[in-house]
């Protein structure tokens, strides 16, 4: 796993700007028995990265600095719903055991296939000192129409997913 000393002092700086951001954003810390955090992010088009800190002009776009950013981020909660994670899951692998270590775990969808699915997943990306996953795991599926016929599907199915904080169960769709 990186430390931020294996980070370019470029990053290391942006990364003291982000916190001092996501402070002034009002996000509360995370507290252990007190408080939950969860969050959602779009991030577009997750897929392959590009192994080094400097931009890539060609595919894939993203590189080490944005996971930094990212994982800088996705730390202070305590799960995060992800979409848009493609087919290749290196972008992700490479957040969990590069940048966020083994206090994190991930439970993925299946891909979406199709135009209307974009080859995209879902992920649920958290902190095992929080909370664990309790065994719930699903996709809504709409029922047939009251006339019997198949109803129209999801685009993307949403998957749910069932976790467990201290004594409280809670399942995130």
């Amino acid at each position: 796993m990186l430390s931020y000393r294996d980070y370019p002092r470029t990053v290391v700086e942006d990364i003291v700007r982000l916190r001092r951001r996501i402070a002034a954003s009002g996000l509360p810390d995370k507290h252990v028995d007190t408080n939950l955090l969860v969050g959602t992010w779009n991030i577009r088009t997750f897929g392959g990265v590009h192994r080094a800190w400097a931009e890539n002009p060609n595919s894939p776009k993203r590189n080490l600095r944005a996971l930094a950013y990212i994982a800088e981020i996705i730390k202070r909660f305590d799960v995060v719903a992800i979409q848009e994670v493609k087919r290749n899951t290196t972008g992700l692998r490479s957040l969990l055991q590069d940048f966020l270590g083994p206090d994190w775990g991930v439970l993925l969808s299946d891909v979406t296939a199709g135009t209307a699915g974009n080859v995209e997943r879902l992920a649920f990306v958290y902190d095992k000192r929080r909370v664990q996953p309790s065994g719930l795991v699903g996709q809504i599926v709409l029922p047939p129409t009251s006339a019997g016929q198949p109803s129209t599907q999801f685009a993307r199915t949403p998957y749910l997913v069932g976790f467990q904080a201290h004594e409280r169960r809670f399942v995130l769709v």
